[in-house]
Protein backbone atom coordinates (compact mmCIF):
# COMPACT_ATOMS: atom_id res chain seq x y z
CA UNK A 1 0.00 0.00 0.00
CA UNK A 2 1.41 3.47 -0.55
CA UNK A 3 2.29 6.30 1.57
CA UNK A 4 -0.71 8.14 -0.10
CA UNK A 5 -3.33 5.52 0.08
CA UNK A 6 -2.27 4.85 3.93
CA UNK A 7 -2.62 8.68 4.46
CA UNK A 8 -6.45 8.53 3.60
CA UNK A 9 -7.01 5.44 5.65
CA UNK A 10 -5.25 7.40 8.99
CA UNK A 11 -7.01 10.45 8.30
CA UNK A 12 -10.24 9.48 7.68
CA UNK A 13 -10.52 6.76 10.80
CA UNK A 14 -9.42 9.72 12.54
CA UNK A 15 -11.71 12.41 11.40
CA UNK A 16 -14.51 9.41 11.62
CA UNK A 17 -13.55 8.81 15.22
CA UNK A 18 -13.36 12.50 16.31
CA UNK A 19 -16.19 13.76 14.41
CA UNK A 20 -18.95 11.00 14.17
CA UNK A 21 -20.55 12.18 17.84
CA UNK A 22 -20.69 15.69 15.86
CA UNK A 23 -21.69 15.49 12.49
CA UNK A 24 -25.10 15.34 11.52
CA UNK A 25 -26.18 12.67 9.90
CA UNK A 26 -26.83 13.20 5.57
CA UNK A 27 -30.16 15.06 4.43
CA UNK A 28 -33.29 12.90 3.46
CA UNK A 29 -33.43 12.68 -0.51
CA UNK A 30 -30.09 13.68 -1.24
CA UNK A 31 -28.47 10.91 -2.95
CA UNK A 32 -25.54 9.46 -0.47
CA UNK A 33 -25.00 6.73 -2.38
CA UNK A 34 -20.64 6.68 -2.17
CA UNK A 35 -18.59 5.77 -4.13
CA UNK A 36 -20.16 7.16 -7.48
CA UNK A 37 -18.64 5.41 -10.71
CA UNK A 38 -18.69 7.22 -13.56
CA UNK A 39 -17.57 5.35 -17.35
CA UNK A 40 -16.09 6.74 -20.41
CA UNK A 41 -14.62 4.61 -23.67
CA UNK A 42 -13.96 1.51 -21.10
CA UNK A 43 -11.88 3.60 -18.36
CA UNK A 44 -13.86 4.07 -15.07
CA UNK A 45 -13.48 6.32 -12.38
CA UNK A 46 -14.98 5.34 -8.92
CA UNK A 47 -15.20 8.85 -6.66
CA UNK A 48 -15.82 8.80 -3.23
CA UNK A 49 -17.56 11.44 -0.69
CA UNK A 50 -15.27 14.95 -1.39
CA UNK A 51 -13.65 16.08 1.86
CA UNK A 52 -14.11 19.71 1.86
CA UNK A 53 -10.85 22.30 2.58
CA UNK A 54 -12.08 25.78 1.82
CA UNK A 55 -15.82 27.30 1.57
CA UNK A 56 -15.19 30.94 1.44
CA UNK A 57 -18.77 32.53 1.09
CA UNK A 58 -20.44 29.72 0.51
CA UNK A 59 -20.11 30.11 -3.10
CA UNK A 60 -16.79 27.99 -4.13
CA UNK A 61 -15.65 24.61 -2.93
CA UNK A 62 -12.29 23.75 -2.83
CA UNK A 63 -11.60 20.04 -1.76
CA UNK A 64 -10.15 16.52 -2.41
CA UNK A 65 -11.68 13.44 -3.06
CA UNK A 66 -10.45 10.09 -2.71
CA UNK A 67 -10.41 7.85 -6.63
CA UNK A 68 -9.75 5.12 -8.07
CA UNK A 69 -8.92 5.18 -11.59
CA UNK A 70 -10.01 1.47 -13.61
CA UNK A 71 -8.58 0.68 -16.78
CA UNK A 72 -9.55 -0.67 -20.04
CA UNK A 73 -7.45 -4.05 -18.86
CA UNK A 74 -8.78 -3.91 -15.36
CA UNK A 75 -5.81 -2.67 -13.53
CA UNK A 76 -7.10 -0.09 -10.56
CA UNK A 77 -5.07 2.62 -9.27
CA UNK A 78 -5.78 4.19 -6.49
CA UNK A 79 -5.26 8.15 -5.72
CA UNK A 80 -6.80 11.42 -4.65
CA UNK A 81 -8.15 14.50 -6.84
CA UNK A 82 -7.94 17.97 -5.77
CA UNK A 83 -11.08 19.71 -6.70
CA UNK A 84 -12.70 23.31 -7.46
CA UNK A 85 -16.30 24.05 -7.70
CA UNK A 86 -19.30 26.18 -7.89
CA UNK A 87 -21.85 26.02 -5.44
CA UNK A 88 -25.65 26.61 -5.21
CA UNK A 89 -27.27 25.83 -1.49
CA UNK A 90 -30.97 25.11 -1.54
CA UNK A 91 -32.07 25.29 2.29
CA UNK A 92 -35.37 24.26 1.70
CA UNK A 93 -34.22 20.57 0.63
CA UNK A 94 -30.71 21.10 2.85
CA UNK A 95 -28.58 20.31 -0.24
CA UNK A 96 -25.48 21.93 -1.78
CA UNK A 97 -25.23 21.46 -5.40
CA UNK A 98 -21.61 21.34 -6.81
CA UNK A 99 -21.31 23.13 -10.50
CA UNK A 100 -18.42 24.07 -12.74
CA UNK A 101 -16.49 21.42 -11.14
CA UNK A 102 -12.35 21.44 -11.70
CA UNK A 103 -9.81 19.38 -11.60
CA UNK A 104 -6.62 20.87 -9.89
CA UNK A 105 -4.74 18.14 -9.32
CA UNK A 106 -4.04 14.25 -9.41
CA UNK A 107 -2.04 11.95 -6.95
CA UNK A 108 -1.80 8.30 -8.07
CA UNK A 109 1.11 6.36 -7.34
CA UNK A 110 1.90 4.66 -10.43
CA UNK A 111 0.75 7.13 -13.39
CA UNK A 112 2.10 10.48 -14.17
CA UNK A 113 0.93 13.39 -12.55
CA UNK A 114 0.26 15.00 -15.97
CA UNK A 115 -1.15 11.13 -17.16
CA UNK A 116 -3.66 11.17 -14.35
CA UNK A 117 -5.11 15.09 -14.44
CA UNK A 118 -5.49 13.88 -18.24
CA UNK A 119 -7.83 10.96 -17.01
CA UNK A 120 -9.58 12.22 -14.25
CA UNK A 121 -10.63 15.00 -16.35
CA UNK A 122 -11.99 13.49 -19.08
CA UNK A 123 -13.97 11.06 -16.22
CA UNK A 124 -15.02 13.45 -13.93
CA UNK A 125 -18.23 14.91 -14.15
CA UNK A 126 -18.43 18.94 -14.15
CA UNK A 127 -22.40 19.26 -12.84
CA UNK A 128 -24.30 17.32 -11.13
CA UNK A 129 -22.47 16.45 -7.90
CA UNK A 130 -25.12 17.04 -5.13
CA UNK A 131 -23.61 17.06 -0.67
CA UNK A 132 -25.76 17.47 2.18
CA UNK A 133 -26.05 21.28 3.07
CA UNK A 134 -25.82 19.33 7.09
CA UNK A 135 -22.32 17.63 6.02
CA UNK A 136 -20.88 21.22 4.56
CA UNK A 137 -21.54 23.40 7.96
CA UNK A 138 -20.18 20.68 9.77
CA UNK A 139 -17.40 20.21 8.03
CA UNK A 140 -17.03 23.66 8.72
CA UNK A 141 -17.45 23.84 12.46
CA UNK A 142 -14.52 21.10 12.18
CA UNK A 143 -12.18 23.04 10.37
CA UNK A 144 -10.92 25.49 12.94
CA UNK A 145 -9.21 22.63 14.48
CA UNK A 146 -6.12 23.65 11.89
CA UNK A 147 -4.22 20.91 10.10
CA UNK A 148 -2.58 19.30 12.85
CA UNK A 149 -2.66 15.57 13.72
CA UNK A 150 -1.16 14.36 16.71
CA UNK A 151 -0.70 10.43 17.64
CA UNK A 152 -0.30 9.17 20.93
CA UNK A 153 2.72 6.52 22.40
CA UNK A 154 3.39 5.45 25.71
CA UNK A 155 6.26 3.71 27.76
CA UNK A 156 5.59 0.67 26.29
CA UNK A 157 6.59 2.35 22.42
CA UNK A 158 10.39 3.27 24.25
CA UNK A 159 10.91 1.09 26.96
CA UNK A 160 8.53 -1.55 27.17
CA UNK A 161 7.72 -4.00 30.14
CA UNK A 162 8.32 -7.94 30.03
CA UNK A 163 4.57 -7.89 30.12
CA UNK A 164 4.05 -6.05 26.68
CA UNK A 165 4.92 -8.06 24.06
CA UNK A 166 1.55 -7.18 22.68
CA UNK A 167 1.06 -3.33 23.73
CA UNK A 168 4.80 -2.56 23.31
CA UNK A 169 5.56 -3.27 19.44
CA UNK A 170 2.29 -1.87 18.59
CA UNK A 171 3.31 1.22 20.39
CA UNK A 172 7.12 1.41 18.31
CA UNK A 173 4.71 1.03 15.57
CA UNK A 174 2.90 3.94 15.92
CA UNK A 175 5.88 6.14 16.20
CA UNK A 176 7.21 4.84 12.93
CA UNK A 177 4.22 5.81 11.39
CA UNK A 178 4.57 8.96 12.75
CA UNK A 179 7.59 9.80 11.05
CA UNK A 180 6.35 8.44 7.61
CA UNK A 181 3.04 10.52 7.77
CA UNK A 182 4.77 13.08 8.71
CA UNK A 183 7.39 12.98 6.16
CA UNK A 184 4.59 12.82 3.27
CA UNK A 185 1.97 15.59 4.52
CA UNK A 186 4.84 17.86 5.84
CA UNK A 187 4.94 19.49 2.35
CA UNK A 188 1.23 19.96 2.21
CA UNK A 189 1.36 22.16 5.16
CA UNK A 190 -0.12 19.36 7.87
CA UNK A 191 1.89 19.44 11.43
CA UNK A 192 2.34 15.69 12.35
CA UNK A 193 3.62 15.07 15.71
CA UNK A 194 4.25 12.07 18.05
CA UNK A 195 3.39 12.25 21.72
CA UNK A 196 5.48 10.00 24.01
CA UNK A 197 3.10 9.76 27.32
CA UNK A 198 5.65 8.32 29.20
CA UNK A 199 4.14 7.54 33.36
CA UNK A 200 0.64 7.22 34.34
CA UNK A 201 -2.36 9.79 33.99
CA UNK A 202 -4.20 11.24 36.98
CA UNK A 203 -7.42 9.96 36.35
CA UNK A 204 -9.88 7.59 38.09
CA UNK A 205 -8.72 4.31 36.88
CA UNK A 206 -5.17 4.84 37.19
CA UNK A 207 -5.78 5.52 40.81
CA UNK A 208 -8.42 1.92 41.07
CA UNK A 209 -5.13 -0.09 39.23
CA UNK A 210 -2.37 2.04 41.74
CA UNK A 211 -3.75 3.54 44.92
CA UNK A 212 -0.12 3.65 46.29
CA UNK A 213 0.75 6.48 43.78
CA UNK A 214 1.19 10.25 45.24
CA UNK A 215 -0.34 12.94 42.96
CA UNK A 216 3.43 13.86 42.07
CA UNK A 217 4.00 10.42 40.48
CA UNK A 218 1.50 11.19 37.44
CA UNK A 219 0.87 13.08 34.45
CA UNK A 220 -1.55 16.08 34.67
CA UNK A 221 -4.24 15.59 32.45
CA UNK A 222 -4.29 19.83 32.00
CA UNK A 223 -0.92 19.89 31.56
CA UNK A 224 -1.11 17.55 28.71
CA UNK A 225 -3.99 19.30 26.93
CA UNK A 226 -1.64 22.17 27.21
CA UNK A 227 1.21 20.80 25.64
CA UNK A 228 -1.52 19.69 22.97
CA UNK A 229 -2.49 22.89 22.70
CA UNK A 230 1.19 24.40 22.23
CA UNK A 231 1.71 21.80 19.24
CA UNK A 232 -1.50 22.77 17.47
CA UNK A 233 -0.09 26.18 17.66
CA UNK A 234 3.30 25.76 16.49
CA UNK A 235 4.84 28.43 14.02
CA UNK A 236 5.34 26.16 10.75
CA UNK A 237 9.01 26.85 10.37
CA UNK A 238 9.82 25.19 13.91
CA UNK A 239 7.22 22.33 14.50
CA UNK A 240 8.33 19.50 16.44
CA UNK A 241 8.05 15.94 15.49
CA UNK A 242 8.41 13.91 18.75
CA UNK A 243 7.66 14.66 22.02
CA UNK A 244 8.23 13.06 25.49
CA UNK A 245 5.96 13.74 28.19
CA UNK A 246 6.47 12.41 32.05
CA UNK A 247 6.45 13.57 35.53
CA UNK A 248 9.49 15.35 36.94
CA UNK A 249 10.17 11.88 39.06
CA UNK A 250 9.77 9.66 36.49
CA UNK A 251 12.52 7.38 35.53
CA UNK A 252 13.94 7.68 32.07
Amino acid sequence: MSIRMARWILLCGLVAAGAAAQTPQPSAGIDTMWPQRFEKDGNALLVYHPQMQAWPNRLEFTGRVAAVVLGKDGAASGGSLDIAARTDTDTATRSVALSNIRVTGAHFPGISATDAAAIARDLFPQNGLVLSLDYMLAALSLSGFGNNLVLTGATAGSRPFPTSAAFGPAKFAMRGLAQVVARDLAPQGIHVAYVNVDGPIDMPLIHRLAPGLAKEDMLDPAAIAETYWHLAHQHPSAWTQELDLRPFKEKF
